[in-house]
């Protein structure tokens, strides 16, 4: 399994009463949770390189998981060898209700969720995808997720002005499989969802508001990419949740109106969430908010479809 987007996971079934894992990541900055029937309070940081990592000490017959909580530019990691004392089992059957996809930047990522007075700005341990609104959405629709998220990246331009000739923006990592890496293509065929939630702008307007003229037709053929690998999903577009109440908002949400209209997908004009006191990005407890939000049209949505 290799994992460079947020929320990728894995899942063994066993009885077993120790299992270990060898995992290569390529920096200091990835984090994952071990899943113990469901139960993903445990928190682990990666070690630059190849390493052994120890996913249970005791006796547990039923699911173990890994999931990966950091952001794309944090690292990619790679699960290469399990060493189980005990026995496989036949993994159980799953009943997902749908499949869900959330294609944003940071925000979708789950940065900062869990940032506090004593964590550093962009500390890694603060980002978690785990917290994030997709996620949880997820888990209270019983779906399955796939996040396809980039920390600090747009659809026309990132948050430091890059347009797609100097940047991967998210026309272009939609395509991977690697963020990062342009010779790992994603191949759409593997994962069909019920309904395609883009939250994307907030770093398209970080440098000031963009034109019209460059934002609306960058958008909208992004739009004609997606129904074109996913003819039959849903799409519900967001305005961004960091934005206060002022022109930059304003503007954004009329953008996001009209790309709506003439593409003919839906819109959701979700609330400010202000963050917290040393960061504008969501916590955990607003990723809630969000998800209350979103969910009543989440569920209309894959009813329809």
């Amino acid at each position: 399994m290799h994992a460079g987007f947020p929320g990728v996971s894995g899942r063994l079934h066993v009885s077993a009463k120790q299992v270990a894992v060898q995992i290569t990541s390529s920096s200091d900055e990835c984090y994952i949770r071990v899943g113990r029937n469901e139960d993903f309070s445990t928190k682990i940081r990666l070690e630059k390189g190849k390493q052994i990592v120890e996913l249970l000490d005791g006796q547990l017959s039923g699911a173990l998981a890994l999931f990966r909580c950091t952001e794309s530019w944090q690292g990619t990691l790679s699960v290469e060898q399990f060493w189980v004392d005990g026995n496989l089992l036949l993994p159980e059957e799953r009943f997902a209700t749908s499949r869900l996809m959330f294609v944003g930047d940071s925000i979708t990522s789950g940065a900062a969720t869990l940032l506090s007075n004593e964590a550093e700005l962009n500390d890694s341990i603060a980002n978690d995808a785990y917290h994030s609104y997709g996620i949880e959405l997820g888990r209270r629709l019983s779906a399955e997720v796939h996040l396809v998220s980039y920390g600090g990246r747009g659809v026309y331009r990132d948050w430091q002005g890059y347009t797609s000739e100097e940047i991967t923006n998210a026309p272009e990592f939609f395509e991977r499989a690697m963020p990062d890496d342009a010779g790992r293509l994603w191949d759409h065929d593997q994962y069909t969802p019920d309904v395609i939630v883009i939250c994307l702008g907030q770093n398209d307007f970080n440098q000031g508001i963009v034109p019209e003229d460059m934002f609306v037709p960058k958008y909208l053929s992004f739009l004609r990419r997606v129904k074109q690998v996913h003819p039959q999903s849903k799409i519900l577009l967001l305005n961004s949740p960091m934005h206060p109440y002022d022109e930059k908002r304003t503007i954004l949400n009329d953008y996001l109106t009209r790309i709506a209209t003439v593409s003919g997908v839906n819109c959701l004009e979700v609330s400010h969430q202000h963050g917290s006191d040393i960061d504008a990005h969501p916590t955990s407890n607003q990723h809630q908010c969000l998800a209350d939000e979103i969910e009543p049209v989440l569920r209309r949505l894959i009813v329809s479809r």
